[in-house]
């Protein structure tokens, strides 16, 4: 496996990590996808967090194929005029040049299962007025991806 080309030069000795992860912080970023979530949903085109998922993607399937479902997610439920942060997040994942990029491109490609898609859309706390408007923009996009 290559070296990590997204690790900050400066926080390497050596190519050598300044210290090890905390499990505490491993548990929060790779086991439970609340966090990554809520950096997804908050990143309005910060590099710190563009460079922070393109770090911990690297050669690393399962981190990214929770990545491009969490955005792939919010880019089915944004409204057009908020999807350029999130557009640019999966252009720049989709062109991490690992093994792993023809994987993340297929996934991208076939997007979120309809199964899945459909527990998520309940889900959401939306108000009364919101709620058609949603349930039309998902039903549209749908048909984009699958036809």
């Amino acid at each position: 496996m290559s070296p990590n080309p997204y690790a900050e030069p400066s926080s390497c000795q050596g190519g050598e990590p300044m210290a090890p992860l905390q499990p505490a912080v491993a548990e929060a970023i790779f086991g439970r996808y609340g966090y990554l979530k809520k950096l997804i949903e908050e990143a309005n085109g910060q590099e710190d967090t563009r460079k922070l998922l393109q770090f911990c993607s690297w050669e690393n399937p399962t981190f990214s194929h929770a990545v491009l479902h969490e955005l792939l997610w919010q880019i089915a439920i944004a409204y057009t005029h908020e999807l350029r942060p999130y557009l640019d997040l999966l252009f720049h994942i989709l062109c991490m040049e690992d093994s792993w990029q023809t994987y993340r491109i297929q996934k991208s490609l076939r997007g979120i299962p309809d199964d899945h898609s459909a527990r998520y859309v309940r889900r959401i706390p939306i108000n009364q007025s919101d709620k058609k408007c949603t349930y039309t923009r998902y039903g549209k996009l749908k048909k984009l991806l699958y036809s």
